[in-house]
């Protein structure tokens, strides 16, 4: 009897009900997952979200970012960073036809304080993506399980084919870039910080 109620004290040998916080980060560092053994269910680290751990973009983003139309793609895998895009177009001075450029815009993370942007690249090589390619071009972004100093973006665009079928044709760009330091050099922080926020957001 003894023993028995001793080894229910042992954090993760709860038979019953949900763990807690504790003993899901112990069996993540134990087993590599936020159970004991392969024969019971997953569980999430959290089943609601603590209010403290919530932030609101329209109260974390800078305003001029939202209005100037950034598109938010969420976080880094290493959480650092906040990764938006914007879009611009202009009209060829030769062909007069409208052309469309990408941009990714980082942005550095810390709870409770407002995004602060550090870096941005143009995004498909300065590619000009002509008018039809933009009606429905799809970006996103994804990182290597164990590389996390770069990143690959990749846009798709939906066009029909030529036939007039149903057949369609996949366009597809893609960037890897790499992620920004945060130990930047003491000139590249002066560039950095030394553009106004409406600049930085509607280039």
């Amino acid at each position: 009897m003894s023993s028995t109620r001793y080894s229910a004290r042992v954090p993760g040998l709860r038979q019953h009900g949900r763990h807690h916080l504790m003993q899901k980060l112990h069996f993540r560092e134990l087993y590599g997952e936020t159970r004991q053994t392969r024969s019971r269910p997953r569980q999430r680290l959290f089943y609601q979200l603590p209010h403290r751990l919530a932030f609101s973009l329209a109260q974390v983003a800078p305003k001029s970012a939202l209005a100037a139309g950034h598109v938010f793609l969420g976080f880094t895998k290493c959480g650092q960073f906040v990764l938006s895009y914007t879009h611009s177009c202009d009209t060829d001075d030769h062909t007069l036809q409208m052309i469309h450029r990408y941009r990714l815009h980082w942005w550095v993370f810390v709870p409770y304080a407002p995004l602060r942007k550090v870096a941005e690249v143009m995004l498909f090589g300065d590619q000009d993506l002509q008018e039809s390619l933009y009606e429905n071009i799809f970006i996103s972004l994804c990182q290597w399980p164990r590389d996390l100093s770069k990143i690959l973006v990749y846009g798709c665009s939906m066009i029909e084919g030529n036939d007039g079928g149903s057949s369609q044709t996949r366009t597809c760009y893609i960037t890897i870039t790499a992620v920004p330091s945060l130990d930047n050099c003491s000139a590249c922080y002066q560039v950095a910080t030394s553009y106004e926020e409406d600049v930085f957001t509607t280039r």
